[in-house]
């Protein structure tokens, strides 16, 4: 997923907090997060000098950012509680970086008598089996 897929796909699920986020997604999401957060800055210090601008930018991206960390999370296989380790400062920090740096976790299987399937969800899946 290049650059511009990805934001486009952060900005247009700003609200989706189920599911997955590729690495590359969530990295070039924080990528953008920064380069607006440095573009707003400089343009808000040199019209203003409030930080005014700065901080939009900021709460826009604030939602969006959450959204896709969680689905991050949820690619390596963890519940969305985990973001609230950053909470505890340095070490929640590198856990988190650890954890969105990690591969994907496998799907979860179930075996039938026929053959394996995977859930999307493993714990919300109704499995109807086929006889």
């Amino acid at each position: 997923m290049g650059f511009m897929e990805s934001v486009k796909s952060g900005l247009n699920n700003w609200s989706n907090f189920q599911g997955r986020s590729r690495r590359s997604a969530f990295w070039y999401w924080v990528l953008f997060a920064v380069a607006v957060g440095l573009v707003a800055r400089f343009v808000d210090g040199m019209l203003f000098g409030t930080g005014l601008i700065a901080l939009l930018a900021g709460l826009a991206m604030m939602v969006p950012g959450i959204a896709i960390a969680i689905r991050r999370i949820h690619d390596g296989g963890r519940s969305a509680w985990w973001l609230l380790i950053a909470f505890i400062p340095v070490i929640g920090w590198l856990a988190l970086l650890m954890s969105s740096t990690a591969k994907k976790a496998p799907m979860p299987m179930v075996q039938t008598q026929r053959k394996w399937l995977r859930l999307k969800k493993a714990d919300h899946a109704v499995l109807i089996l086929q006889h």
